[in-house]
């Protein structure tokens, strides 16, 4: 199992974390800026993930078994 931290988003007034679990096994924490904290985790995932209506959601074309958010102080984001 391979772990990873993607940054790709700089000088962001809020960041936190979509950890994502892949079918390989690999894990993935993507830092998602945002304005404010009126955005929900699964609104989160839409930004870094693309999805296929019979296959679920993917990450850098691999499938993502399941995700969760954190933000910068280590609380779940619902």
């Amino acid at each position: 199992m391979r772990i990873y931290l993607d940054i790709n988003l700089k000088d962001m007034p809020s960041v936190f974390l979509v950890i994502l679990h892949l079918i390989t096994g690999d894990i993935y924490k993507v830092p998602v800026g945002v304005l404010a904290k009126q955005i929900s985790c699964h609104q989160a995932l839409e930004k870094v993930a693309t999805f296929d209506e019979t296959n679920g959601a993917f990450y850098k074309g691999k499938r993502i078994f399941m995700y969760y958010c954190k933000d910068e102080d280590g609380q779940w984001i619902p």
